[in-house]
């Protein structure tokens, strides 16, 4: 028989839930042919298995987010949209898409580099280090910088 699992190794009963619901925004999104949630989705995802110590699950979520970025920043259209929702008046408020790549590619190529190193492929991690660390520079990234230290 298998081990049973005790207290520490299970999940939070809200990590679940939020799995459950980011998948079904994940083939939400993915029905409606929208990048930008599909990047944004795929992080979350990825952090939520990374908060249940699935490192080894979350680093397919986080590619496949970084992924999407790429596909968004192709012809600079995603980013000249955005700016445009936010600045003009005449324009509808921004939406879950508009999102700052630069910030989400942030966040993900240092949760990336996290998970690589707590699913103990160091060598990976140590190859997405230099990647990570230029999205770490400037006072409001302190919280980035302070997470690859820790690394």
């Amino acid at each position: 028989m298998g081990e049973e699992e005790g207290p520490e190794q299970r999940p939070h009963p809200g990590l679940i839930e939020a799995e459950q619901r980011v998948r079904a925004a994940i083939d939400q999104a993915r029905r409606a042919d929208e990048p930008a949630a599909l990047a944004l989705r795929h992080a979350e995802l990825g952090m939520i298995l990374s908060a249940m110590t699935r490192h080894g699950d979350a680093v397919p979520e986080f590619l496949h987010s970084l992924g999407y970025i790429d596909q968004l920043r192709l012809g600079g259209e995603h980013e000249e949209q955005r700016l445009l929702r936010m600045s003009s008046p005449a324009a509808p408020p921004p939406g879950s898409t508009d999102i700052d790549l630069n910030r989400l590619e942030g966040e993900v190529r240092v949760a990336l580099v996290e998970a690589l190193a707590a699913s103990g492929d160091l060598r990976a991690a140590r190859h997405e280090l230099p990647r990570a660390q230029p999205f770490t520079k400037g006072f409001f990234r302190r919280r980035l910088r302070r997470r690859l230290d820790r690394v």
